[in-house]
C-alpha cells in the first residue's frame, strides 16, 4: 500500500545566505512597523479632542465610534504582529 501513495517531492533548499538574512529583514521590518505606529499614534494623540478636516470639507471627531475602530485597528495590528512572531 505504501509503494501506491509514495510521490517523489523535490526538496528545493534555500542558499545559506538567504537563510541567515531572512531573521534579521523580520527584525527590520517589525522594527520599522513599531515606528510607523508610534509616529502615528503620537499624531493621533497631538489632534485629541479636536478632530480633523478631512478633503472636501469632512469633519471626523475622534470621539466614539471612531476611537474604538482606532481601539481595534491597533489590537488587530497587535494580534498580527504577534500571529506572526509565533509562525
Amino acid at each position: 500500500m505504501s509503494l501506491i501513495f509514495v510521490h517523489r517531492v523535490v526538496i528545493r533548499r534555500r542558499h545559506f545566505l538567504l537563510s541567515a538574512l531572512l531573521p534579521y529583514c523580520y527584525i527590520l521590518f517589525l522594527g520599522v512597523g513599531a515606528l510607523i505606529v508610534t509616529v502615528v499614534s503620537t499624531g493621533l494623540e497631538a489632534v485629541g479632542a479636536e478632530g480633523f478636516d478631512l478633503l472636501f470639507g469632512m469633519y471626523v471627531s475622534l470621539q466614539g465610534p471612531s476611537r474604538v475602530l482606532l481601539y481595534l485597528l491597533g489590537l488587530a495590528g497587535e494580534v498580527f504582529v504577534l500571529t506572526s512572531i509565533y509562525r
